[in-house]
């Protein structure tokens, strides 16, 4: 979220998975990509809903 709010997005939590984005409403989705040679990452996808 910090990422958006410095590119001059107005961003707000809804709910735990549920986001707004310059009035868009998003769902969060988190997953753990997990690799053979290198730390774990999380990632963070956001989907829009109409």
């Amino acid at each position: 979220m910090k990422q958006l709010t410095n590119k001059g997005k107005i961003c707000e939590v809804v709910g735990v998975d549920l986001l707004l984005i310059d009035g868009k409403k998003y769902y969060l989705s988190e997953r753990n990509v997990v690799a053979k040679y290198c730390p774990p990452v999380q990632q963070a996808v956001l989907i829009e809903i109409d």
